[in-house]
């Protein structure tokens, strides 16, 4: 019995002496109350101050964040008993106005292994100011956006606008004397000349037709703004504009009596293309309907591709083709290009061709290869 005693005695003191040297995580506070704060002012940090109050070594093994808006640094050296450490949180405001409440979790070698931190707060939203609103700044004139979008127009429109806003940060007035369009005529403004008061705001509408334009698909243009800022007198914009066909409405008997295209075969596989070779194909079209088929236009997806129509009247039954060329030259890899096909039919008025090719570098010459003496 006392032998027994003896040995419950000697396990308690060793198991005593086990735990005793356990490191031991004491945080300051576990909870910060960042109050009310503006986004304006950017990201916050708050530092939670801990010390190892055990008698052995205190490792933080990793510092979890329960969301990518906060980020932590921490001690990442062991802790000697009786020393302190940190655990950073930084919470980026940004583009998160409102309260909030987040978390992060610490593991370490403790007995507990997992702890938890928490901060909360309530961000004052960003005002917007007159940069925000026209953040592109050429000379004393700013745009809310440098660029003027026709989003899908038909190609029977003769006049639509798009308006350009525009704040004059300057102290003096700034007129907008003309509109160069370098050639494009149907690009145009119709109120110049137009003044800017000083720190005012203007909306000058921007007028497109298509059917002077007389193209399909997506269309760029550049266009300069005459003006007497003497700072910078001309403002360059691009003009964008998404050209389609124009389908009259039909009924379905008209429909059955309109014209019809038809290709066998949409889509063609160069297979290996080695850089800088150029191939063709002929992708073969029929009208299959009962009137006379009209290819408005072909219009390829870069400039490196080539659509030449062999005809562009068809009768009904009759056939044609397209050649397609494509110019591997500066490309590399697996590619792809489209062609789209602009016609009288009311079905499917834009037919889109595909090729597709893998450029290789295989057999190309090495321009700064050594050439034999």
């Amino acid at each position: 019995m006392k032998r027994t005693a003896l040995l419950f005695a000697g396990m308690f003191s060793i198991s005593t002496a086990i735990l005793a040297q356990e490191p031991i995580l004491h945080f300051e506070t576990t909870h910060h109350d960042f109050g009310t704060i503006k986004e304006d002012n950017g990201p916050v940090t708050y530092r939670f101050k801990f010390s190892n109050t055990g008698t052995s070594k205190l490792i933080l093994t990793r510092v979890q964040p329960a969301c990518g808006c906060t980020t932590s640094q921490w001690t990442k050296d062991s802790i000697a008993p009786g020393k302190e450490g940190y655990v950073d949180a930084t919470y980026d405001v940004t583009h998160r106005p409102g309260a909030f409440n987040k978390s992060i979790t610490i593991y370490s070698n403790t007995k507990e292994h997992i702890g938890l931190l928490t901060f909360s707060g309530n961000v004052i939203p960003h005002v917007k100011t007159l940069k925000d609103s026209f953040p592109v700044e050429l000379g004393n004139l700013s745009f809310a956006i440098n660029n003027v979008n026709f989003n899908n127009i038909t190609n029977v429109v003769t006049d639509t606008s798009e308006d350009l806003n525009m704040y004059n940060s300057g102290n003096v007035p700034i007129v907008v004397k003309e509109l160069s369009t370098k050639g494009s005529n149907y690009i145009f403004a119709k109120n110049l000349p137009l003044t800017i008061p000083p720190h005012g705001k203007v909306k000058l509408p921007i007028h497109f037709n298509a059917v002077q334009a007389n193209d399909y698909g997506i269309k760029y243009d550049e266009i300069n703004l005459i003006t007497t800022d003497d700072k910078m007198p001309e403002k360059r914009v691009t003009v964008l504009a998404d050209i389609h066909q124009y389908v009259p409405k039909m009924t379905d008997e008209e429909k059955m009596k309109a014209a019809k295209l038809f290709f066998p075969e949409t889509k063609h596989d160069f297979g290996e293309v080695k850089q800088g070779e150029s191939v063709s194909t002929d992708f073969v079209f029929t009208n299959k309907g009962k009137s006379e088929l009209v290819i408005y236009k072909v219009k390829t997806s870069c400039g490196c591709t080539l659509g030449e129509l062999q005809k562009s009247k068809l009768k009904p039954g009759e056939s044609s083709s397209i050649k397609v060329t494509f110019n591997s030259a500066g490309h590399n890899g697996r590619d792809e290009k489209s062609i789209t096909v602009y016609s009288n039919d009311p079905v499917k008025p834009e037919f889109e061709l595909k090729i597709v090719s893998n450029i290789s570098l295989k057999g190309k010459a090495d321009p700064d290869a050594k050439k034999p003496n």
